[in-house]
């Protein structure tokens, strides 16, 4: 009896080891491929002489209109963004680096200091790195969710969580490493904030460009409420200029 029980402990410490094993090695492939693809990208490796410049026409399929954003970066943590439609400033924010952050108010046309936090917020949606640079940083917790094939081509998978962001599916391409779409949920991890409507249903990168080491998407879609919008940018590196981040 003693061999029969000593035997069984033994079966079911190996198969909870075995599980343990299975869901590190989940886990880590999760993380393998979300670093795969930041490495691939590159985001940190753009020369710190330069000034990165991309701009954006952003436009609804079916639609004549138009939106322009104007984003630049350069290092360490400078950034500015301006949204224009019908050559009227919608939206703009910007910061320099050093603690000053600086916010525009389209009603008013009038520039108001705001905190880390808020930039923050602000700058999610606008972030040239995309959501999962510094996913760690930000709290962002990855699961991985397998396989699947979409017009043929396959894809990895991976749910990722996060108190800034309503939970996503996120594909790689495997060939590559690199992000190819992003679905989104109807749940939302952030405690405070209810479900918007106004989520994007989904979002595909259809291209990168290299800029220098740095890889930068330039064509992009997204669905939101049936209407399918394009992202067309063009990128180039520029010589510094500190004007664009301490002036409103």
């Amino acid at each position: 009896m003693k061999k029969i029980l000593a035997a069984a402990l033994a079966l079911l410490l190996h198969g909870a080891l075995a599980a343990q094993h299975h869901a590190l090695r989940i886990a880590d492939t999760a993380e393998y491929v979300v670093d795969s693809y930041l490495t691939m990208l590159n985001a940190d490796g753009l020369p710190k002489d330069s000034l990165l410049v991309i701009e954006t026409l952003v436009t609804v399929h079916g639609s004549a209109d138009a939106t322009l954003m104007r984003r630049w970066y350069q290092h360490p943590g400078m950034f500015r963004i301006e949204v224009e439609h019908n050559d009227y400033l919608q939206f703009a924010i910007y910061s320099n680096g050093a603690g000053r952050y600086r916010h525009f108010n389209p009603h008013g046309s009038t520039w108001t200091d705001i905190t880390a936090e808020q930039f923050a917020h602000h700058l999610a949606g606008y972030d040239w790195r995309g959501p999962l640079y510094d996913w760690r940083g930000k709290g962002a917790s990855l699961a991985w969710n397998g396989t699947t094939t979409l017009k043929g081509q396959p894809l990895q998978v991976v749910q990722v969580k996060g108190p800034e962001m309503f939970d996503r599916y996120y594909m790689f391409d495997p060939a590559n490493k690199l992000l190819t779409l992003i679905i989104e949920t109807d749940s939302d991890t952030a405690s405070y904030r209810r479900v918007n409507p106004n989520r994007i249903d989904w979002k595909t990168i259809h291209e990168y460009t290299p800029v220098g080491p740095t890889l930068i998407p330039t064509l992009e879609s997204f669905m939101r409420g049936g209407h399918i919008t394009f992202l067309r940018s063009t990128v180039r590196l520029a010589p510094r200029d500190e004007r664009l981040f301490n002036n409103d």
